[in-house]
């Protein structure tokens, strides 16, 4: 499956359940807990105004045209994924010049640069 047909399938789905496109599969992932949830607002915090550094972005759209960071909070049980093939596929993309892994049980951060 293609990232646009991935895109266009996830639309046409009702409910809470999540997925993400992982070497042309589409994966089933959990609902997120309250900690991923309150890491990804410290990242926010901690990135300020440097994480909208380009064009304004549609606010009701699900992607972002041309992402320059890429912020991935990890789980113990996808951290293995998610810094393996999850990271070439990211680098892939033209605009992407920053990678930020964080590991939520550990509160660490780590940063990859192309």
């Amino acid at each position: 499956m293609t990232a646009i047909e991935f895109l266009t399938w996830l639309e046409s789905l009702s409910g809470d359940q999540r997925y993400e496109l992982v070497s042309g599969e589409a994966i089933a992932i959990a609902p997120e807990r309250n900690r991923h949830n309150l890491v990804k607002t410290a990242c926010h915090r901690a990135l300020g105004e440097f994480v909208q550094c380009g064009a304004p972005i549609d606010l009701d759209a699900t992607t972002v045209p041309t992402p320059i960071i890429l912020v991935e909070v990890l789980s113990p049980s996808t951290s293995g994924v998610d810094a393996g093939g999850k990271l070439f596929g990211y680098f892939q993309l033209p605009s992407v010049e920053h990678y930020l892994s964080v590991a939520s049980c550990f509160a660490s951060l780590g940063e990859e640069r192309c």
